[in-house]
């Protein structure tokens, strides 16, 4: 069997050519129907367009537009800038540990090429797999910020403690900044 002739240029060719077909098919039915802008126009419409075989239309974002309309690719661009926000804050927050940002670096990388691999062949229902990592992602910076407000909580708690027993035992900053600006280091 052949496997040099599946990564020939003229097969990807044909493949684009076809998927692009398939799209703009499913785009054409969705756009002829004003009604179905905002919802779309329901799931897997692609297998009952006019003149689409059988499948999938190959284009994640196609499928939303017309298979869920405005609403459906506007509640999807909205999970897309809260799993990147949570992605930046997981990053920045691990910038100065290398193994860690390693770790967050790849996990973000898998969620993008994942999520590129879907615009060219992937289903929103059939292979949900670029939306596990995005939930990971997501998961796992609010697991670590429930942690560090917890952390944040018991170290002032015990801050208020020091300060409620012990009055006076430790000045605090300003004290300290007085006592160094009248000369005394003492």
């Amino acid at each position: 069997q052949d496997v040099g002739g599946r990564w020939s240029l003229e097969l990807a060719g044909n493949h684009l050519a076809s998927r692009s077909l398939e799209a703009s098919r499913l785009l054409s039915w969705w756009w002829s129907e004003p009604t179905s802008w905002p919802f779309g126009l329901g799931a897997n419409a692609f297998g009952s367009s006019p003149g689409a075989g059988e499948g999938y239309v190959h284009n994640v974002l196609v499928e939303l537009l017309c298979e869920y309309g405005l609403f459906g690719l506007g509640l999807f661009g909205v999970l897309c800038i809260i799993t990147f926000r949570h992605g930046k804050e997981l990053f920045r927050r691990h910038a100065d540990d290398p193994s860690a940002r390693g770790v967050v670096a790849i996990l973000i990388a898998i969620a993008l090429y994942s999520f590129f691999l879907s615009l060219k062949q992937g289903a929103l229902l059939q292979v949900p797999e670029p939306y596990y990592f995005w939930l990971l992602i997501v998961r796992i910076n609010c697991a670590e910020r429930l942690a560090i407000a917890s952390y944040q909580a018991q170290l002032d708690e015990h801050e208020a403690y020091h300060a409620s027993a012990y009055p006076g035992a430790h000045p605090g900053y300003e004290d300290v900044a007085a006592a160094y600006s009248q000369g005394g280091n003492s």
